[in-house]
Parts: C-alpha cells; structure tokens; sequence
C-alpha cells in the first residue's frame, strides 16, 4: 500500500471592511468559537487516515448571524465527522456528504428558530483524505481547486445565479436557510498525485484574486507557509473586502513511496 503525507497551511481573517469575521473552518479538529477574531497562519504535517478532514465556512445573514451561522456548522460538521465509522469510504461519497450537510442544515435551521431569527446560513466546502485519495462537496459559493502542473483547476460548483443587469449574484444552496430546498451538495474525487495543491478558501479570497493570480502566486518557489502569505498580502493590496479564510494542502513528494502516476 502506498504511503502519503500531507502538509497544511491555513489562516482566517477579517480584512479591511468587516467588522467581525464570519467565516470559520474545521481542521483536523481544529475550528474557532462563534465569536472569533483572526486566526492567524497555522500549519502542520498529517498523514491521511480515519476521520481526517478539512472545511471551510463563510456565514451569511449579517454580523452576528453570519458568525453564529458558520460557528454553528463548523462545530455540528466536527461532531458528524468524529462518529463516522473508521472506514467511511468507499461509501457511497455523495451519501455521506448528503448526511453531514442535512445535519448541519438542522442544526443552523434550530438556532433560526429557537432565536426568533428571520435568515441566516452559510456556504461549506470540505476535504476528506482518504488513504489513497481525496473525496470533496461544497454547498455554496465557497471553492475547491487544485493545482497542479503549473495550472488551477475548480473542483468545486458554484451554487449561484448571476445578474448582469444588476452585477450581483445570489445563492442557490447554503446551509440553514429556513424555507429553502434542502442541500444539495456538489461532490468530486481525486487520487492523489506528487506535488498536487489543494486550495479550499472563502469568496474573500476569490473575489479578489483570479485564478490566474492565484496560480501564480503557486508557482513561486517557496514553501506552503510563504505562499499562503502571499495570497494574504495579494488579498489585502486588492482592498480585502471581505473575511478570507484560506488553506493549501499540498501532497509531499519527499515522503511518497511506490506512487504510479494516476490516470
């Protein structure tokens, strides 16, 4: 059987419009409390094995329903996540992705009720490392890419509908938003393959950069840590807008053994 490690880097933060920071995120169980500041640039090293996963989440509703909102999910995606069985695939993956993403929608649905709320929600996109490959969903307009020889590519779906005449965009799926079709999430795989960079990150991200600048930024030399800094750098010259939570998880080509490149 072949071995892999993987290494994270990954950082949250407010910008320089909002007042607060919506967006949240679990990592390797690893999230931050409803009411949060930012979380600075954190990384580490993690082979993949049971109950290994990552996600990011952007809240919406306004200041204080956005950050209960993705606190909310990230914490019930924590939970869900942590009872799974040991071997959760090869499962159907769009089956388990369905349940984690029904089960955080109740539990953002009862906080909308229980307090008298009239909206809130939140986007989600999450990694699940398996041993041998990465399985992913997202609802929303939070994204999933991967790089790899020297280009980005989506893997995630856009949940939106776009206005030209108005130049704005509106969500089709979110976690929590009451009297809406249930979600719906978008799943993908990917076997793993040396060198590969996956990028999951917020819309403060992506509605700053384009893909072509992040790529670049990829391209640079350097480790995992400086290139996530200067997307954070990049973000913040383009005026920050919005909260920008971003990780790189890249597949480490020094530590990966027997590997046949992959179809």
């Amino acid at each position: 059987m072949n071995h892999y490690q993987l290494h994270y880097a990954g950082l949250s933060c407010t910008g320089l419009v909002r007042r607060s920071n919506q967006d949240n995120f679990w990592c390797l169980g690893r999230s931050l409390p409803v009411e949060h500041g930012d979380e600075d640039l954190f990384s580490g090293i993690f082979i993949p094995e049971e109950k290994q996963w990552i996600a990011v989440f952007d809240g919406l509703g306004g200041e204080q329903q956005g950050e209960a909102a993705s606190g909310l999910a990230a914490k019930e995606f924590g939970r869900q996540t942590l009872a799974l069985p040991g071997n959760v695939f090869p499962k159907d993956a769009g089956e388990v992705m369905q349940e984690l993403c029904l089960a955080m929608n109740e539990e953002v649905c009862r906080y909308v009720v229980e307090n008298k709320i009239q909206r809130m929600g939140t986007t989600a996109v999450g990694l699940y490392f398996d041993r041998e490959a990465v399985f992913g969903f997202n609802v929303g307009d939070s994204r999933c890419f991967l790089y790899r020889d020297g280009a980005l590519t989506q893997l995630s779906t856009d949940h939106v509908i776009r206005s030209v005449l108005f130049r704005r965009r509106s969500l089709t799926q979110c976690i929590g938003m009451t009297d809406e079709v249930l979600p719906q999430p978008s799943v993908f795989e990917r076997p793993y393959r040396e060198a590969d960079i996956y990028v999951l990150c917020s819309d403060g991200l992506t509605d700053m950069l384009s893909d072509e600048e992040i790529a670049r930024v990829l391209s640079e030399p350097g480790s995992l840590e400086e290139c996530l800094e200067r997307l954070r750098e990049k973000v913040f010259e383009k005026g920050a807008a919005d909260n920008t939570t971003v990780f790189l998880i890249e597949v480490d080509r020094s530590v990966m053994s027997g590997q046949e490149e992959d179809r």
